[in-house]
């Protein structure tokens, strides 16, 4: 591999990058609930999972949660929720430990996952 090949990928290498991160993302969002994942995706369930395994992605350790919950997180941070939905996310946050913790779990990955840029280029070309 030289130098261009490093710093530059092909367009088949950066299209797969950002594939596999908005793919994390979503996964994430989602709790690895991978019927919701691949419905945001506008994707088949088991062609999620051919891409995961192409990915080699792995679960990050947020706890999965009720199916329910997962809907409910994954929607909330979209804004995508009608107002009794909204109310419903809300009394979770202020009553239900589990669903808090889930939630912030979820937050704070896409936090991470944000700064990682598919696009950027190496630092040593910067």
């Amino acid at each position: 591999m030289d130098d261009k090949d490093r710093y530059f990928p092909t367009l088949e290498e950066y299209l797969r990058r950002v594939e596999r991160n908005q793919i994390m993302k979503v996964l994430t969002k989602c709790c690895w609930n991978l019927s919701l994942a691949a419905e945001m995706l506008d994707i088949s369930r088991p062609t999620l999972a051919n891409k995961i395994k192409l990915y080699s992605l792995n679960r990050p350790d947020i706890k999965l949660s009720k199916r329910k919950m997962d809907y409910l997180i994954c929607h909330y941070i979209d804004g995508d929720l009608n107002k009794e939905e909204k109310a419903e996310v809300k009394e979770y946050l202020e009553n239900d430990r589990d669903f808090k913790t889930v939630y912030e779990e979820v937050v704070k990955k896409l936090a991470e996952l944000s700064q990682e840029d598919p696009t950027a280029l190496p630092h040593e070309i910067i």
